[in-house]
């Protein structure tokens, strides 16, 4: 028996050939950031709400389109009319590409009543270059091994805890320090918020521009 190769390809469409107004009309998609789920978290843990979470496949193919929108017939699978002029396609789902894909999966989830599901097995797969070598190691493999555990057990109580508390203070700490890069004179911002005692946002980042005081930094 021959086992032929498994290709796989993507049916994306041109969204900088479309025009506003004709081929959609919002691109508007709220995107959750860092700190907001942070804050769902924490807030959970203080009033024990129980989380669920959902993932999808292919998201953008869920979504329905509403415009009228027409794409070439991908090379390969090209049809033809009788006298051999080639026929084009008509989306009815948002493909990856369009301008409106994301607004339009937003529309199809914000309608979803997520249910309880039952208890399944998770497993999480880490691959890393430092497993590789597991069959045939030699002597800079354990090196590394002896390293990697090392650090380990040098950071094992660093972690994000998410305590409950009955209060709920906002609390934010800023800093930066003045001109201490010597090579550009960029100084570093940085600043942590915290939220009933739970780190939601932090940020430690050079400045784009160079500070003329402390007060400016």
């Amino acid at each position: 028996m021959v086992l032929l190769p498994i290709e796989k390809a993507s049916w994306l469409e041109k969204g900088c050939s479309q025009v506003i107004g004709c081929d959609f009309r919002e691109t508007f998609t709220p995107v959750v950031k860092p700190a907001t789920i942070h804050t769902i978290l924490s807030i959970d843990v203080i009033k024990r709400w129980s989380l669920r979470q959902v993932e999808v496949n292919n998201v953008f193919l869920n979504g329905d389109l509403t415009e009228e929108v027409y794409m070439q017939q991908p090379p390969g699978y090209v049809q033809t009319y009788a006298n051999g002029k080639p026929l084009v396609c008509r989306l009815n789902k948002t493909l990856y590409g369009l301008r409106q894909a994301p607004g339009a999966w937003f529309d199809k989830l914000k309608t979803f009543d997520l249910s309880k599901f039952d208890a399944f097995l998770f497993i999480r797969v880490i691959n890393q270059s430092h497993m590789y070598f597991i069959h045939v190691p030699i002597d800079i493999h354990f090196m590394e091994i002896k390293r990697i555990l090392r650090y380990l057990d040098a950071t094992i109580d660093y972690e994000l805890h998410i305590r409950l508390s009955k209060r709920l203070p906002l609390v934010g700490y800023a800093d930066a320090n003045w001109g201490l890069d010597f090579d550009d004179r960029r100084s570093t911002t940085r600043h942590f918020v915290y939220f009933d005692g739970n780190l939601i946002s932090w940020c430690s980042k050079k400045q784009q521009v160079v500070s003329w005081s402390t007060a400016e930094a």
